[in-house]
């Protein structure tokens, strides 16, 4: 676990024998299966809603910036874009001031988780009997998840914390550099520029460090449809050499692109049918558009020697 989950869950559980121990004898029986599942639910429901107040504060944050929701051709996703409760991805509408804006959109979560406490211990509910210690439980889940997530770490999906995404914009390492690169690249594409047009700086960053994060494989998966478009094809091997060797979780739409550019890859530069089938397999039919399964039938008859048939089809 990264160390804002072990912080979290260990504050949680001695925070619950404090309160226990506060509250004394509960006045219903906790033992009964049907008590000890309302309060599961009531638990699992306010944590919940901590969790939905700290993405509110990033959404928030984002469209003060800026950002707009992702509409369109999620092929292009990688991962590491502004992203609030796990699937709405958001973009900048232009490039002024982009770390100040990312650092205020990352500082806007923890804050949020921070602030809410203070807003809910303000008020003096007494009546009914359940609410103060809802209340109490709310806002202690809140400053837990607002402490964790400005812990600086890497989790085990390869996503950095808000703590880290702040830490790295201050000192304005390769590591911001590298997500920098990642966000404008993202942009430059949804807007037409192709690859063969992204500045050689933005290139260079997307690779360093090689740190096993989603950063990691998003730079290296952008540096080598950079470097196919320049007919690099050792550059470009490389990079997705790193990139199908990475253990991060990405998203299925990328997943999918990586896999199906090993297959054309092995398939249509190197030739090597064996290798390239293997990748199909691994990437299977499901999900694919038209297009792409045409460009994957083409490059299979290329590595077949079925020559004629590829060119074809390609015209």
């Amino acid at each position: 676990m990264s160390a804002g989950e072990i912080f979290f869950l260990s504050s949680a559980f001695i925070f619950s024998l404090i309160i226990a121990q506060a509250i004394g004898p509960l006045p219903v029986d906790i033992a009964k299966p049907a008590t000890l599942i309302s309060v599961l639910m009531a638990g699992a429901g306010l944590f919940v809603l901590a969790v939905l107040v700290h993405e509110i504060g990033h959404f928030v944050a984002a469209r003060l910036a800026g950002f707009h929701t992702v509409r369109g051709d999620s092929q292009k996703l990688t991962g590491s874009e502004v992203r609030i409760l796990g699937f709405l991805t958001m973009y900048p509408t232009k490039m002024e001031n982009l770390p100040r804006r990312l650092f205020f959109i990352s500082a806007a979560g923890p804050l949020g988780s921070l602030l809410l406490p203070i807003i809910l211990e303000s008020r003096s509910l007494t009546k009914p009997a359940w609410l103060p210690n809802g209340i109490h439980f709310l806002a202690a889940c809140s400053v837990l998840l607002g402490v964790a997530s400005l812990l600086p770490d890497l989790n085990r999906g390869g996503k950095f914390s808000d703590g880290a995404r702040l830490i790295m914009l201050l000192k304005n390492d390769a590591h911001a550099e590298r997500w920098l690169s990642i966000v404008r690249i993202q942009c430059a594409w949804r807007e037409g520029k192709i690859p063969q047009f992204w500045p050689q700086s933005w290139i260079e960053s997307l690779t360093r460090p090689d740190d096993g994060s989603r950063d990691s494989l998003n730079g290296n998966w952008l540096a080598y449809v950079w470097a196919t478009e320049q007919q690099d094809t050792t550059r470009a091997t490389s990079h997705l050499e790193t990139a199908l060797g990475s253990q991060v979780a990405v998203l299925r739409q990328l997943r999918k692109r990586v896999l199906l550019e090993a297959a054309v890859f092995q398939a249509w530069f190197r030739e090597n049918p064996a290798l390239a089938r293997f990748w199909a397999e691994q990437l299977g039919s499901r999900g694919l558009s038209q297009m792409q399964r045409r460009r994957l039938e083409i490059a299979l008859l290329w590595a077949d020697g079925q020559l004629f048939d590829a060119q074809e089809k390609l015209s």
